[in-house]
């Protein structure tokens, strides 16, 4: 199991950075990722932001 950690910049979600970071994790042969987890991302993400 792996919790996967929201990144920012500059204020908003890097995209980019977060399936780069998903893609090393995949890489890595974890069985499950756990995603708006317990770091408190749910309360801070738009709509928009959590479908993506």
């Amino acid at each position: 199991m792996c919790n996967c950690n929201t990144i920012y910049n500059k204020g908003e979600v890097d995209f980019p950075a977060l399936t780069k970071l998903v893609e090393h994790i995949i890489k890595g042969r974890v069985e499950y990722i756990v995603v708006l987890g317990t770091t408190g991302e749910t309360a801070t993400l738009s709509k928009d932001e959590k479908s993506k």
